[in-house]
């Protein structure tokens, strides 16, 4: 159980591939190694899950204000792989973060301005 916790990344948004939300507000780029499985959700203010995350990378997607939070999981059949998360708003980075795969994890509320 725990070997497989240590094989996933948990981390705190990410969008799913190529999608498009009405009224998006910005948007989320995640890169990375090729062979990198993204899973997750993504939850509104009230806690309701607004969006099903799974994948490979690289992802783009476009993000709407009602997102506030993501739980995403990654996984990598190497040991160590990078992750680089993006986020922009109005074409302006409002958060980068790089991890290496695997971690148990990160956790950060989308900061909106």
């Amino acid at each position: 159980m725990l070997s497989s916790l240590i094989s996933l990344l948990f981390v705190s948004f990410v969008v799913a591939q190529n999608e498009t939300t009405p009224g998006a507000a910005g948007k989320i780029e995640i890169q990375g190694d090729k062979g990198v499985e993204i899973f997750g959700l993504c939850f509104n203010s009230k806690g309701e899950q607004i969006r099903k995350i799974e994948g490979g990378l690289p992802y783009e997607s476009s993000v709407s204000l009602d997102w506030q939070r993501c739980e995403v999981k990654a996984k990598s059949g190497k040991s160590k792989s990078p992750v680089q998360i993006k986020l922009f708003q109005r074409n302006q980075m409002i958060y980068s973060n790089s991890f290496q795969t695997p971690t148990i994890g990160i956790e950060f509320v989308i900061p909106w301005k």
